[in-house]
């Protein structure tokens, strides 16, 4: 024989011998660790999350605003970086409609002013040709004494007549400076208005810039105004208090899966779970039930309930979105006794196992506890180490 195939054939008889190792069919009562458990796919998210949303902005300055800047998905982004930009040209065209109506009241307000000391210099004015009349009449009356009496009560009217000229003309001169006042503060309110209204323009243009609120990692959330959902792109236009993006707190995850309604009952909040990272398999997350829904829904034509997982260890490899699996632990032991399946005879409401006596077979009823695919934790009167036969052997002789 070919010395290159004799050594093939012996690697091959130590590779198909080292694989036979602890499998179920190898027929002993073990013991040592054992374990009860369920496994089901599920994905990880951040416990906790800072959700971006569409700021609220005033009505004047438009309806909707396009997203004209966005980070990359995923993207690490720290405190105070820029993660999304809106576009601002209505709230400019606002300022600069706001910059004119200023201009204008400013203009108004001055305007105001210089006709107020106008109409104050007309009245003192008027005050002083209707003083110098009235003098005259007083005069006049007086050096009437010795007219007629027609003429006297002519002179008498026309004095009564300047004199009210000349009430009229000092009411007017203690008036008209209330009356401007309150022109000029009704202007100076209209002249505050505008900056307001300009102040908050400008201020409202810092929404339009919206920033990173923390460290973490930038998600861009789903915009479902599409039929066929698809994450918020450069472009859309967002409504009020939609969630344009989040940024999760990695340092805390969980895991969103579910629990078949068969094995409902079988699960509680708090029991342990080993999570794995379907691109990562090897390496064990410790996790606990945190939340068990109490709705029942279908899924791939099966009913389910939702489980929320908690992972209690901080690991950077722990990303939101990533698929895993979650592996609930049922029972979990170090010392039981347990055996393989196919060794474990149910009849009648009684469990029996068959020992290997030599050439003799022993039937022994013991009691069944957890079970898993291959194996199933016994109590009753065996040890560790004891050849077993499976029981369709047993059943079918000619098999042994």
């Amino acid at each position: 024989m070919d010395k290159r195939l004799l050594n093939y054939l012996l690697i091959l008889f130590v590779l198909l011998n080292s694989c036979s190792k602890g499998r179920p069919d190898d027929l002993t009562v073990k013991s040592g660790p054992f374990r009860q458990s369920i496994t089901e796919p599920g994905e990880l998210d951040a416990i906790e999350a800072s959700f971006i949303m569409m700021p609220r902005i005033a009505y004047q300055y438009g309806y909707q605003f396009k997203i004209v800047g966005l980070a990359d998905h995923g993207k690490i982004v720290h405190k105070g970086d820029s993660i999304i930009k809106l576009d601002p040209s209505s709230v400019y065209k606002y300022i600069l409609d706001r910059e004119d109506m200023l201009e204008n009241e400013l203009a108004s307000a001055n305007k105001q002013k210089v006709q107020s000391e106008n109409n104050i210099q007309e009245l003192n004015a008027q005050l002083k040709n209707e003083q110098a009349a009235f003098d005259l009449k007083k005069l006049e009356v007086e050096a009437s004494k010795f007219d007629t009496e027609v003429q006297r009560k002519i002179k008498d009217l026309e004095f009564q007549q300047e004199t009210i000229r000349l009430d009229k003309i000092k009411r007017n001169l203690a008036l008209k400076p209330i009356l401007d006042n309150y022109d000029r503060e009704i202007q100076n309110i209209k002249v505050i208005q505008r900056k307001t209204e300009l102040s908050n323009a400008k201020e409202t243009l810092k929404q339009f810039l919206i920033r990173a609120p923390l460290d973490g990692t930038f998600q861009v959330a789903t915009n479902r105004n599409y039929l066929n959902p698809q994450n918020w792109k450069i472009g859309d236009s967002p409504y009020t208090g939609y969630i344009i993006a989040s940024i999760p707190d990695i340092s805390r995850m969980k895991a969103k899966t579910y629990i078949n309604e068969a094995e409902f009952k079988k699960v509680k909040p708090g029991m342990n779970v080993i999570v794995r990272l379907d691109a990562l398999p090897s390496v064990p997350f410790k996790g606990i039930i945190k939340d068990i829904s109490k709705i029942c829904f279908a899924r791939d034509r099966e009913k389910v309930f939702n489980v929320t997982v908690e992972i209690i260890e901080t690991d950077q490899r722990l990303r939101p979105g990533m698929t895993v699996s979650c592996e609930y632990l049922l029972y979990e032991t170090n010392d039981d006794l347990f055996l393989p399946n196919n060794c474990l005879l149910k009849e009648k409401g009684h469990s029996y196992i068959f020992l290997k006596r030599g050439r003799n077979i022993k039937k022994i009823e013991v009691q069944p506890g957890a079970a898993n695919s291959n194996y199933t934790v016994i109590k009753g009167p065996v040890k560790a180490g004891q050849k077993l036969i499976s029981f369709d052997k047993v059943l079918n002789p000619e098999k042994i």
